[in-house]
């Protein structure tokens, strides 16, 4: 993907924010946004979040998707990969409602009926692009129990219904499902142990991505920071406190764009990355958001609490990175897994 092309799509987002989100993605897959290499659609993330697009996860349906598709062994992977390429819009759809970031509470089941159809019964949340998605990615039990990968896109059989969020959230769309008698087909069939071997790698390339999106994040909210710090400097009491708190932000963020330039460089050259260390990077990550999100937010003062106040979409956002996907215990359940 060309630089122009990315320029391309960055105004089309920037001029069409009250469009319908679905024909929003259909654009950007026509414009190639889902076709492009591991180096393009991470300097795409990073531009994205730099404009403050925090609504498109484009990563998710390039790579994460498109890894799941690619490793399956379904009979139509051909049709769905032209889906996939064209103008489908795809979304993953992993949690439950009391199942946490825990796959092993799984409830969701597929059972085959009398003439070897598969169908599926139970309710998925917290799915992004889950209202506009035509195609369906889900984690349920077979016959057999046992966790696989299955994919739908029997829309009719199903209840849809999106999920309200903050304001500074509007765009996003994160939506639950029930299945209902849906049908649906085995992207592993067989070969259950497989499904879950890549799933983690995908989880993996999404977590990535998201400690991405938060380095991002975070040095545009060290920006915010120096130029608020110059504007009261004149007003400000205990300056030493200010530059320790300054030299804590910049020494994180740079050990954090250190680890991960190593792990991008990795996931670019195709080589596998190890979910401990990108939980390492993800972990870190929400810490080091988090901590500068807080100096800023004193920094600014009553400003902080204005409809106006230029934190807004970051907070929301790093509440949804901090607590989302159980980052907290998950990653640390992770990190600790050699033990």
């Amino acid at each position: 993907m060309t630089d122009d092309t990315m320029k391309d799509i960055i105004c089309f987002l920037k001029t069409n924010g009250e469009t319908d989100m679905k024909e929003i993605w259909v654009h950007l897959s026509k414009a190639g946004a889902f076709q492009t290499s591991a180096s393009d659609t991470i300097k795409l993330c990073k531009i994205l979040v730099k404009e403050e697009l925090f609504e498109y996860p484009l990563w998710l349906q390039n790579d994460v998707i498109r890894l799941i598709i690619d490793e399956s062994d379904i009979n139509i992977k051909k049709e769905i990969k032209i889906k996939l390429q064209s103008d489908g819009v795809f979304c993953l759809a992993l949690t439950e409602q009391f199942g946490g970031s825990s796959f092993q509470n799984v409830k969701t089941q597929v059972s085959d009926n009398s003439v070897g159809n598969k169908k599926a019964v139970g309710k998925k949340v917290y799915i992004s692009n889950g209202n506009i998605a035509d195609n369906i990615i889900f984690l349920a039990r077979d016959s057999d129990e046992k966790l696989n990968l299955f994919y739908t896109d029997d829309l009719n059989n199903m209840v849809r219904g999106k999920l309200v969020l903050s304001d500074a959230m509007g765009r996003y769309d994160l939506a639950e499902i029930e299945f209902v008698n849906t049908k649906c087909q085995c992207l592993y069939t067989n070969n259950a142990l497989k499904a879950m071997f890549v799933l983690n790698k995908a989880m993996a390339v999404e977590r990535l991505f998201c400690s991405i999106t938060m380095l991002v994040m975070t040095k545009s909210l060290l920006e915010v920071f120096l130029r608020v710090y110059r504007e009261k400097r004149d007003m400000l009491q205990g300056s030493q406190y200010w530059k320790f708190s300054y030299a804590k932000m910049k020494l994180n963020t740079h050990l954090l764009e250190t680890y991960l330039s190593n792990l991008e460089e990795m996931y670019v050259e195709g080589k596998a990355i190890l979910p401990s260390d990108v939980a390492i990077a993800k972990s870190y990550a929400t810490d080091t958001l988090k901590y500068i999100l807080e100096k800023t937010e004193i920094l600014l003062g009553a400003q902080s609490i204005l409809k106006s106040n230029i934190l807004i979409p970051y907070e929301a956002y790093s509440k949804a990175y901090y607590s989302a996907g159980g980052t907290n215990e998950i990653m640390k359940e992770i990190i600790g897994a050699d033990l």
